[in-house]
């Protein structure tokens, strides 16, 4: 009804302007702290792991919000665990692969010591983003709206910011890999407690039709990672 969507909106705009406070915080202290250089380093490592997550998710959050709507609405208890299933899968094994193919790029470059620790963090970084993505997404598929977003919007800037000021209090030297140390940091925490809040939404298994719970994933999520990524792209070159 009207109120309900009318509070969960407020609940929306409340999130997204806290979320936004925290990020131009933790940025304006991480520029201060790390410098030009290591800022500059930080940066490009973050944007270029937010490229190649939206290529690791292959279009799948959208299409599971969709689907798990559906099977929700027909009451195909065991479509909705399937989709929950396969997608964190299809996404686990994309982000790893990923991930592996950036290490053994850092490797044909020649890569030791600092660059390879800043290219294992960012690779851990990229898999723990994306398997935080597809988790969101099917909290958001399975009407719990709020936990869906709450990461996304609040919860992993204000997590980085209070382990960027508990750095800051215990005296760790901070550089780039300090930054993505705290990114990745925030990122793991917010999917285990996405990971326990999915356990708690999903339905209880049965045994629908396996026929009704088809899906040719590929071909409707494939279209929506290029039009993602390329959105991605054109808002970080």
């Amino acid at each position: 009804d009207l109120p309900e969507i009318a509070t969960s909106g407020a609940k929306s705009f409340l999130l997204r302007l806290l979320g936004i406070a925290a990020t131009f915080a933790l940025g304006v202290m991480l520029a201060r702290h790390l410098g030009p250089a290591e800022y500059g380093i930080y940066g490009l490592a973050i944007t270029v792991v937010a490229l190649l997550t939206s290529l690791a998710l292959l279009g799948t959050p959208q299409l599971a919000v969709r689907q798990i709507s559906v099977f929700r609405m027909s009451d195909d208890r065991g479509g909705v665990r399937l989709i929950v299933r396969n997608f964190s899968r299809i996404v686990a094994i994309a982000s790893l692969l990923l991930a592996a193919a950036t290490l053994a790029a850092g490797f044909l470059l020649d890569a030791r010591g600092r660059d390879l620790t800043l290219l294992c963090l960012s690779g851990s970084l990229l898999s723990f983003s994306a398997l935080s993505a597809i988790s969101a997404a099917h909290l958001r598929g399975l009407q719990r709206l709020w936990q869906g977003q709450f990461f996304d919007t609040a919860g992993k800037p204000f997590i980085a910011l209070a382990l960027l000021l508990a750095a800051l209090v215990i005296g760790v030297p901070l550089d780039a890999a300090t930054g993505l140390s705290i990114q990745v940091g925030a990122t793991l925490i917010g999917l285990l407690v996405s990971w326990t809040w999915l356990r708690s939404a999903l339905p209880p298994q049965d045994d629908a039709p396996a026929e009704s719970r088809h899906l040719p994933w590929a071909s409707a999520a494939l279209p929506l990672c290029a039009v993602d990524f390329l959105s991605k792209l054109d808002g970080s070159y």
